[in-house]
């Protein structure tokens, strides 16, 4: 079973790492170890990066690499850069603030305002470069994990100062969400 890295424990300084570009030869066996450490822990995560999984080893958990669930499939990312060509004055504006929970930071829920577009350039798993906009939730997750790669949490971006209960319903979740 893999430790997830959480704020307010020992290993919460290899949260506030940045990561360092992985070499596009590095991606295979990367993707491998994240995935194969990341399998008994996915009920309920929609990303993971390599700086919360605190099994990684030989320096690989300060890797600029996150699993994503995109479009009910996981997917590897390494060296997700936003593509600042293709977003339009538009989409630069177009941001929601939703409600975030984080494996890192269990049982609180914080309100944070994201794009609601984002377009990036990314290795695969096969060290292939690749590009791709993405909108919604998928656009929440990518932002979200690759703010994790740069060692900011969403405790960093709560607009506000109230941290949101977990016991929240599901019913004003959405009223929530939906505003």
């Amino acid at each position: 079973m893999t430790r997830i890295n959480k704020l307010d424990s020992k290993r919460e300084p290899m949260l506030r790492v940045t990561a360092r570009d992985v070499l596009p030869t590095e991606c295979g066996i990367l993707a491998t170890k994240m995935h194969r450490l990341t399998l008994n822990d996915r009920k309920g995560a929609v990303g993971f990066a390599a700086n919360q999984l605190s099994s990684l080893h030989h320096g690989l958990q300060r890797s600029n690499a996150f699993l994503a669930l995109i479009d009910n499939r996981w997917q590897f990312f390494a060296n997700a850069k936003h593509n600042e060509n293709l977003i339009s004055n538009t989409e630069e504006k177009d941001s929601k603030v939703q409600i975030e929970g984080c494996l890192s930071i269990p049982d609180r829920l914080f309100l944070v305002k994201r794009k609601y577009w984002v377009h990036i350039t990314w290795l695969d798993e096969n060290g292939r470069q690749c590009q791709g906009s993405f909108s919604d939730f998928n656009a929440r997750v990518i932002q979200h994990e690759m703010d994790h790669l740069k060692g900011l949490l969403i405790c960093d971006k709560n607009i506000g100062s109230e941290i949101i209960d977990q016991n929240i319903t599901k019913e004003q979740l959405e009223e929530i969400n939906n505003d």
